[in-house]
């Protein structure tokens, strides 16, 4: 049930119509409140279904599951246009009792269990036998050991002729079952442990001794435990697997430097034994090197050392560092990450979110919420090295991690008196609104249509991540406070963005979303364009970056590198795909010596093959090596394949030639023109440079795949922008690369084509602008609409660009 609203779904009177106010109570509608329901005025009708969604909320709130899929149904069918009858209500809340009669039973049941289980682990706490940290180590073990009790043994007595729940017996027979369990776990700990307190891990030991993997409690003996450290080996041993030789020296070795370790801090060793098994075994469930042990639990101390440090200041900090250590199975953050989030916390203006009350506005709670998710991000930002940043930010864990540690600095800094009250903020109708429309955004696209590929995807991510982020809040304030009874509620309808006053707070979401995509795009810029490169290229690329002429997000969300691979894919995937067919075509033909492949690997072009082996400049020893990769046969001859596997080697063989490359060097500067007419830019190269350096790297996947790799390097002597001229000294350079993917299937494919029903004249002529394409500009789009379908290589690929530019002066010529 919802306190911060006065709500009794059991005491509607029949004769009574009602509206709730905008202080969340629900009162009585008097002939003013129904005439303004019935005339639409001001806020009226929005008070009714305000209603609706509490009286939802609150009976969803008594059921773990509800059955029913009608209640939804019956509370459409009220008229939200007039106050709503207490018959009309009650009516729905005694069906709805009645199909739930048995979950509701459960759910009770449930309190009564969570409220003994608290009292006994405060009476363990009390009397010194559990340490404080562990209190949720040993609330799990007493909720496992009652789990025995099946649910349908739930008592039943008869009242006023009607079999109900009787919590009376149920209650004595869980403190009695409860009692008899904690008795066994004291034995055990004044038997095993007389000299410590009962902690997570050792809590963690005595359950797996407790109970068999189906979760039966087992009648196991004092006797069969152990002391603290043959205990510690123990669980150890049973977290690392059978895969284990666990008679090894090494591995030994390892575990004994493992329980030594967890003698010098008692904070850091709950987290070591309880993530041993991520601490000992890598990805391949392999043991790790004794160093890369030591490496993880020094990274660990080393965390914990700050969290005790920022402790001395922060009451409560210390607690949390432990949760975050073991939500992250010992996984630490950077060196000094914990302090930078620290420092960037500790002086964030926290009366926007003090302030916040129940009653408060959508908008109001999505400033302050809003304000709280972009420090955050700020903060993510400074507190560590791009790549440690960036790891932390693609391991899952470690990212909620980073959320958790930020936001509990801000808890913390909170009096116990406000953290009371945020719970009824986010306990409260408006705060249920502005979650439920992050999510609608997230989920529906109907809401933002209007906003075009780029803008849209990012501000649904936005969404999304903002309801996470706020759902991450709760959990924290949850622990924080000692209780799990944050109430969000349960509000299911639509956007109505004007109604529910939540304009405000989509107008935000847009100004965050074009606030984002502008620091990731300048950021982009400054990473891969430094030196002096002039204003006009880098317009260049940010205004193709934020077009809406291309699909440039990635899972919904804007990530630069992205954005400009998608942009300038088509161009470079056209010109690769004529460059491949052609010469490949010619070589199926036996003209030979007319192919650009040719031509450049005698001419000693630079192909790294796998092991670092370099592709002959002979032509013949090439395609025979070419032909070894291709089959997988270091044997092979190209005189010996059969036709289809003939052809696969001339696609490969085709593929690497100056005319692949030239794909990069033509493709790009076309797809950042604005119409994708002309190349954007011109790049002169210093005098006797001439073409691009050229690189490439070919393999083959164990699957069959096809991987190449190309980049260029070009160094400048002017750089023409937009028919401006920007003379540059002779080191500045641009560098690119493209990363291109031919799967199994599809080199499959192209093995079977007859590649002589490529019309590459017609292709030819789009690129030449000669022919049927005279004058005609767009020449990479019109020479793609030329190849048939089937001739179309399906390719993944990723494309690169960056570059250093110096200038010799800051003059600008003019053509």
């Amino acid at each position: 049930m919802n306190t911060n609203v006065n709500v009794s779904i059991d005491n509607l009177q029949n004769n009574q119509s009602y509206y709730l106010s905008s202080d969340g109570e629900i009162k009585k509608a008097g002939l003013w409140q129904k005439f303004k329901c019935w005339a639409n005025i001001g806020e009226a009708r929005q008070q009714v279904r305000n209603l609706v969604s509490v009286i939802k909320s609150n009976l969803l709130d008594t059921v773990t599951y509800a059955k029913g899929d009608s209640l939804n149904e019956d509370f459409a069918k009220l008229d939200t246009t007039k106050n709503l009858k207490g018959s009309d209500l009650n009516r729905i809340i005694e069906k709805f009792k009645t199909a739930n009669s048995d979950n509701i039973d459960k759910a009770q049941a449930k309190k009564i269990e969570g409220n003994i289980i608290e009292n006994a682990v405060d009476s363990l706490l009390k009397e010194g036998l559990l340490e404080k940290r562990s209190a949720y180590s040993m609330q799990d073990l007493l909720q496992k050991s009652i789990s025995q009790i099946k649910e349908e043994d739930l008592p039943k007595k008869n009242e006023a002729g009607k079999e109900v729940f009787d919590k009376e017996t149920y209650t004595q027979k869980i403190e009695e079952f409860i009692k008899q369990f904690v008795d066994t776990i004291r034995e055990i700990k004044e038997a095993k442990l007389p000299e410590n307190k009962l902690n997570n891990y050792y809590l963690d030991y005595i359950k797996g001794k407790l109970f068999d993997d189906e979760g039966n409690l087992l009648n196991v003996s004092v006797d069969q435990f152990k002391g603290i450290d043959e205990a510690k080996r123990d669980y150890i041993l049973s977290k690392i697997g059978d895969d284990i030789d666990l008679n090894d020296k090494r591995t030994n070795e390892i575990i004994d430097y493992v329980i030594s370790k967890t003698k010098e801090n008692k904070g850091a060793a709950d987290i070591i034994m309880k993530s041993c098994q991520s601490i000992l075994l890598n990805g391949a469930n392999k043991l790790r090197s004794l160093d890369s042990v030591k490496k993880r639990i020094d990274a660990i101390f080393s965390n914990a050392d700050e969290y005790n440090a920022i402790g001395q200041n922060l009451h409560g900090f210390r607690k949390t560092g432990i949760r975050i250590l073991g939500y992250t199975e010992g996984k630490a953050f950077p060196p000094g990450f914990i302090t930078k989030f620290y420092n960037k916390a500790k002086d964030l203006d926290l009366g926007p979110l003090k302030n916040l009350k129940a009653t408060s506005s959508p908008e109001e709670m999505h400033k302050a919420l809003f304000s709280l998710y972009k420090s955050l991000s700020e903060a993510m930002k400074s507190s560590g090295t791009a790549e440690e940043i960036q790891a932390v930010q693609e391991d899952r864990n470690s990212l909620k991690a980073s959320k958790i540690l930020f936001q509990s600095i801000v808890l913390l800094r909170m009096t116990p008196e406000e953290r009371v009250n945020l719970k009824t903020v986010f306990e409260s109708l408006n705060f249920a609104k502005i979650q439920n429309m992050y999510n609608e955004l997230y989920d529906d696209y109907g809401y933002t249509d209007q906003l075009g590929r780029n803008k849209q995807g990012t501000v649904t991510t936005l969404a999304f991540d903002m309801a996470n982020t706020n759902n991450i809040l709760i959990e924290n304030l949850e622990f924080l406070s000692n209780t799990n009874d944050i109430h969000t509620m349960n509000y299911e309808g639509p956007i109505l963005v004007q109604e529910d006053k939540l304009g405000p707070v989509y107008d935000s979401l847009l100004d965050g979303t074009d606030e984002y995509i502008s620091e990731q795009t300048d950021s982009y810029i400054n990473d891969n364009f430094k030196g002096e490169f002039p204003e006009s290229m880098k317009q260049l690329i940010k205004d193709k970056l934020k077009s809406e002429t291309y699909d440039n997000t990635e899972n919904k969300s804007f990530v630069p590198d992205t954005s400009f691979n998608n942009a300038v894919k088509r161009e470079v995937g056209t010109t690769m795909n004529l460059a491949i067919l052609t010469d490949a075509k010619r070589l199926g033909n036996g003209n030979i010596e007319d192919t650009s492949c040719y031509k450049d690997l005698i001419r000693g072009m630079s192909v790294t093959l796998p092991g670092g082996k370099k592709l002959s400049t002979d032509f013949e020893t090439a395609r025979d090596e070419i032909a070894q990769l291709v089959t997988s046969n270091n044997s092979a001859k190209y005189s010996g394949l059969d036709k289809e596997t003939r052809q696969k080697v001339n696609l490969v063989l085709a593929m690497m030639s100056q005319e692949t490359a030239k794909s990069l060097t033509i493709g790009i500067p076309v797809a950042l023109d604005k119409n994708g007419a002309e190349p954007a830019f011109h790049i002169v190269a210093p005098h006797g440079q001439g073409d691009a350096n050229a690189e490439y790297t070919l393999i083959k996947d164990e699957d069959g795949a096809i991987r190449l790799t190309i980049e260029t390097t070009h160094h400048i002597q002017q750089l023409i922008v937009n028919e401006q001229v920007i003379e540059a000294d002779p080191q500045s350079y641009i560098k690119q690369k493209l990363s291109y993917y031919i799967s199994p299937s599809e080199f499959n494919r192209l093995g079977k084509l007859n590649l002589n029903d490529f019309d590459d004249t017609r292709v030819q002529e789009a690129m030449d602008q000669t022919g049927a394409y005279n004058g005609q500009n767009n020449k990479i789009l019109n020479a793609g609409k030329e190849i048939q379908t089937e001739m179309r290589i399906h390719s993944n690929m990723k494309v690169e660009m960056e570059g250093n530019m110096k200038l010799p002066n800051q003059n600008i010529i003019q053509p």
